[in-house]
This record gives C-alpha cells, sequence and structure tokens, in this order.
C-alpha cells in the first residue's frame, strides 16, 4: 500500500503543476490581450 501511494502522490503533484502552469500561462495571455487592446483604444 505505501509503495502505491509513493507511486500516485508524484503523477498527481506533476499533473497539478501542470495545470497550475496552463491557468498562470492563460491569464498571462489574457493580460497581455487586453493590455494591447487598451493601447490600440488609446
Amino acid at each position: 500500500l505505501d509503495r502505491s501511494v509513493e507511486a500516485d502522490t508524484p503523477e498527481a503533484w506533476t499533473s497539478i503543476v501542470k495545470w497550475r502552469e496552463y491557468y498562470i500561462h492563460s491569464t498571462l495571455a489574457c493580460y497581455t490581450l487586453l493590455v494591447l487592446l487598451l493601447q490600440i483604444l488609446i
């Protein structure tokens, strides 16, 4: 049981880290697009 838990935790952790990186990159992309639109409008 301990081995299975140790084997499962890294995969879950990596998936969470990947999701977090994707979320951060998506928010940064949206933010940059908004800034560009504001610069064009202004």
